[in-house]
Parts: C-alpha cells; structure tokens; sequence
C-alpha cells in the first residue's frame, strides 16, 4: 500500500485524545438526590461537548493542545 493511499484511508491519521471528556465521549455530572429519605449523589451521564458531535466521539481532528 502506497503512503498516499494510507493517508486517504485514514490508517496514518494522528488524533487528540479529547481533554473533556478522557476520549469516553461521556462525561458524568454529579447530581443531588433524596432516596428513600437519604441524601446522595447520583452521576448523571451526558454527552461531551467538546467531542459527541464529532464523528469519532472522545477523538478531536489533529494535534490540538488543551486549552
């Protein structure tokens, strides 16, 4: 396989592990809850929003430093 043909598929692609989120695409909110008559937190999981809308969700496109 050619090294332009590696390029095309995507093989040689360097990516950032996404700073938000540790390159799981999720990230957790702790949130308040009254169980039972106890207080506790449960996490709440929601999409990061640096990365979910990416195609590779927890990758971001190239070298990136975290800002």
């Amino acid at each position: 396989m050619s090294d332009e043909q590696q390029i095309e598929n995507g093989s040689d692609q360097v990516d950032t592990e996404c700073p938000t989120c540790a390159g799981n695409g999720t990230i957790s909110r702790p949130k308040m809850a009254i169980m039972g008559g106890r207080a506790m937190t449960l996490l709440a999981e929601q999409k990061c929003p640096t990365c979910s809308h990416l195609p590779r969700p927890g990758w971001l496109p190239g070298l990136q430093p975290p800002v």
